[in-house]
């Protein structure tokens, strides 16, 4: 994950991660200025996810996108420790049609809309 504030108030974020599901995502994040050691954050974004799975003996490859969006807080642990809680939700839809020989079928790969993130982010200026 990377994330930047080039303003005190807006900032963005680009996220990867590879696991069971391959995802990339790019937010625009606007934070509340509350206090020193609290702040709220919302944005929303654009995510791509892809997996690979065989049906029928096909390999498949599952893949979609779409709009997402994002709440959390960032809580200042120290002058350049931060810890970032957030929820984010996607509306994701992993289907294919498959065919082998005479077989035809759809397939769907069950992918959680909802995610709960925790990350502790060092600052580097």
């Amino acid at each position: 994950m990377v994330l930047l504030w080039p303003s005190k108030y807006v900032g963005l974020a680009g996220i990867y991660s590879a696991g069971k599901f391959t995802s990339a995502e790019g937010r625009l994040i606007v934070r509340t200025a509350r206090s020193s050691a609290i702040n709220y954050y919302a944005g929303i974004g654009y995510i791509q996810v892809t997996t690979d799975k065989t049906v029928i003996g096909v390999p498949t490859r599952f893949s979609d996108s779409g709009m997402s969006g994002v709440i959390g807080v960032e809580a200042a642990l120290g002058k350049k420790v931060f810890l970032y809680v957030e929820a984010s939700a996607a509306s994701i839809e992993l289907d294919a049609i498959v065919t082998s020989g005479a077989q035809t079928v759809k397939a769907t790969v069950e992918y959680a809309p909802v995610t709960i993130g925790i990350g502790l982010v060092m600052t580097v200026f």
